[in-house]
């Protein structure tokens, strides 16, 4: 499995802008973004911050924008290369939050492989596809409310299905069953509540490859247990469809100033940007203990985040 270790670092970002009404604003997918794992904040002063994961795992950069659409480089956000870094590679997955006037930046760094036994892992041996299958897991575990530390312990709330019979294996384990590549993650968790329901959107298969797809369970409680929605996958390539978007995953949620509109951002491929993760954007929605993803698109589409 693969840990998440986090630290935390103080950004101080000082980009102010007027809000101006106007009747939407033209996205393209993809944006002209290089970045893995995006994740967009929506912070005080109006502005959409984003940032995400670098091709070469040494840092973090960050683009901003008013509308979504139009995004300005802001530089490096964080740098792995430094005296002060405990991390030594696989900067990872970035994630900002703002707190009484502070920055906040978690990541992971480093990983570790171990083979993991299920159903999955004896039928790929059995086919002679993998002698292992490895796997990473989600936990969770409450934290301080100043972000000093954890309370308790790390709880494990999702993992990729053991038996060949759960209705989750067949996307879950597209990566092996196509041969691939030999790893089964569950990752790229991004947890929201809404009327009382906490989803926990999430990526499973290999991120480097075409099978990558989104997501979703659902809980009472921040730290379960979860229930994986049963029309999973909620985003995933389109080629089959006639588009040319693949390796769709790693998202995070954002929405409209006034939040009546939900937009999910997440990376994927196109055959233009051959290896290179790329930004996308598309609107989603929440309700009734479900969620939709209207994507992937790479045809215009007006948006209003006002």
């Amino acid at each position: 499995m693969r840990h998440r270790i986090f630290f935390s670092s103080i950004l101080l970002l000082a980009l102010f802008c007027g809000c101006k009404k106007d009747k939407g604003t033209l996205l393209q997918n993809p944006l002209d973004i290089k970045l893995g794992d995006p994740y967009v904040l929506l912070a005080s002063d109006g502005r959409y911050y984003i940032y995400g994961t670098l091709e070469s795992g040494i840092g973090f950069d960050c683009y901003s924008s008013s509308d979504l659409a139009e995004w300005a480089y802001e530089g490096r956000a964080f740098d792995g290369n430094t005296d002060y870094s405990w991390g030594t590679d696989c900067f990872w997955a970035p994630e900002v939050y703002e707190r009484d006037g502070r920055f906040y930046m978690f990541y992971s760094a480093n990983w570790k492989e171990n083979p993991v036994e299920s159903e999955i892992a004896d039928w790929a041996r059995e086919q002679g596809l993998f002698g292992e299958i490895e796997e990473s897991w989600i936990y969770g575990v409450e934290m301080e409310p100043d972000f000093s530390g954890i309370i308790g312990e790390p709880v494990l709330l999702l993992r990729p299905p053991v038996r060949t019979d759960d209705t989750q294996a067949e996307w879950e384990s597209r990566s092996v069953t196509s041969g691939e590549v030999n790893r089964r993650w569950t990752e790229g968790s991004f947890l929201l509540k809404k009327d009382g329901i906490y989803y926990m959107m999430y990526s499973a298969n290999y991120f480097g490859g075409q099978h990558y797809a989104v997501g979703y369970a659902t809980a009472r409680h921040p730290l379960g247990p979860y229930t994986k929605a049963a029309d999973n996958p909620i985003l995933e390539k389109n080629i089959e469809r006639g588009g040319i978007v693949t390796g769709t995953g790693h998202n995070s949620v954002t929405w409209s100033r006034d939040g009546s509109q939900y937009f999910c951002v997440y990376h994927g491929r196109t055959e233009a940007t051959g290896q290179d993760r790329v930004v996308l954007i598309d609107r989603m929605e929440i309700g009734d203990g479900r969620i939709t993803v209207h994507g992937p698109t790479t045809e215009p589409q007006v948006i209003n985040v006002n």
